[in-house]
C-alpha cells in the first residue's frame, strides 16, 4: 500500500485527485531511481489535506533543497565532484543559472562556465533556448 492509497479511497474528489497526482509524481521519481524523502511525503500529505497550497509546497521544497544541496556541496574537493554537483543542480532545476550554481558551489561564475563547457563537450548536457529564458538538458 502506498502512502496515498488511503486518500484515493476517500470519497472526497479533491483529495482523491491530489493524491493521484502526488502518487504519480513520486512514482516517476522512483522510476528514475530517486529516493523519495519523508519530508516530501509529509509535505504532499499536508497539500492533500488542504493545509498548504501548491505555492507553499514549492516554497518548502525549494528551501529544503537549498539547505540540503548546500550541505552536500560543501564537501566538493575536485573538478570531478564539482561536475557531478553541477549535473545534480541541473537535474533538480533545469532552469538554474550559472550564477546560482556558482553561489551554491562557492566558486566563481567563470569556473562554472568552464565546467559547463566540459560537460557540453563530453555530451552530458546541452542548453535549449536563450541564456535568459532557456533551460539545461541532460543528455
Amino acid at each position: 500500500m502506498t502512502d496515498f492509497e488511503e486518500y484515493i479511497k476517500q470519497c472526497e474528489p479533491d483529495k482523491q485527485e491530489k493524491a493521484i497526482i502526488w502518487q504519480t509524481a513520486i512514482g516517476l521519481q522512483q522510476t528514475d531511481g530517486l529516493k523519495t524523502s519523508a519530508y516530501l511525503v509529509a509535505t504532499a500529505k499536508q497539500n492533500i489535506d488542504g493545509n498548504i497550497n501548491f505555492y507553499q509546497v514549492k516554497k518548502r521544497i525549494d528551501e529544503y533543497y537549498k539547505t540540503h544541496v548546500t550541505d552536500v556541496t560543501n564537501n566538493v574537493t575536485d573538478v570531478t565532484d564539482r561536475l557531478s554537483q553541477i549535473l545534480l543542480l541541473i537535474e533538480a532545476d533545469n532552469r538554474t543559472s550559472t550564477a546560482k550554481m556558482a553561489e551554491i558551489l562557492s566558486v566563481s561564475k567563470r569556473t562554472i562556465l568552464r565546467d559547463i563547457e566540459k560537460l557540453k563537450q563530453a555530451g552530458k548536457i546541452s542548453r535549449e533556448g536563450s541564456e535568459r529564458t532557456g533551460y539545461w538538458k541532460i543528455l
